[in-house]
């Protein structure tokens, strides 16, 4: 696999067979993640060897807890997906 390759962390079946595969295995081990915008860009990462999360849109990888009148009521928070990568130590992937 591309992304085991370029992280020079190998991958076995076993790891793909667990639940959550590829990436209990990127979460596990650290692996560096690029977030992008759309599904074509995280292809063309996975495709070159680097792990990739596609969110659908600038501002879909937070939320703002608001009342129920729309006002902030507390400060931006990631969403569970990719807080679930925000782990101590993760390398980070700069372009």
């Amino acid at each position: 696999m591309k992304v085991s390759n370029r992280s020079g962390i190998p991958i076995t079946k076993e790891d793909l067979q667990r639940p959550g595969g590829f990436w209990h295995w990127v979460w596990r081990h650290n692996v560096p993640v690029t977030i992008v915008e759309g599904v074509k860009k995280a292809g063309a990462l996975l495709t070159a060897g680097y792990a990739a999360i596609a969110i659908p849109g600038v501002n879909a990888g937070y939320r703002t807890p608001t009342d129920e009148y729309g006002t902030a009521i507390d400060k931006p928070c990631l969403i569970p997906d990719l807080k679930h990568f925000a782990t101590q130590g993760r390398p980070s992937v700069r372009g």
